[in-house]
């Protein structure tokens, strides 16, 4: 079994008790350091792209947020 490493987004809204979750995928990682490093390396990048996506959603105001990178397994194509 193989393992990717891709970039997972917690999202907060305002008077909603639970998070929501959204998925980075325009890019996967082959290691947990390649990941962190292209989160270090692109904050503002995702956070313009985040914010403009999630900042309204379903009548509610996007409040806080957070990267994370997740391993997933991974189907390799023979």
């Amino acid at each position: 079994m193989s393992y990717v490493y891709i970039i997972t987004v917690m999202l907060l809204y305002a008077e909603v008790d639970k998070p929501k979750w959204t998925f980075y995928l325009h890019t996967s990682f082959d290691s947990i350091e390649k990941c962190n490093e292209f989160l270090t390396d692109n904050k503002v990048m995702l956070a313009e792209s985040l914010i403009k996506e999630f900042k309204h959603k379903d009548g509610k105001t996007l409040q806080s947020y957070e990267h994370y990178c997740e391993r997933k397994e991974a189907e390799l194509e023979v």
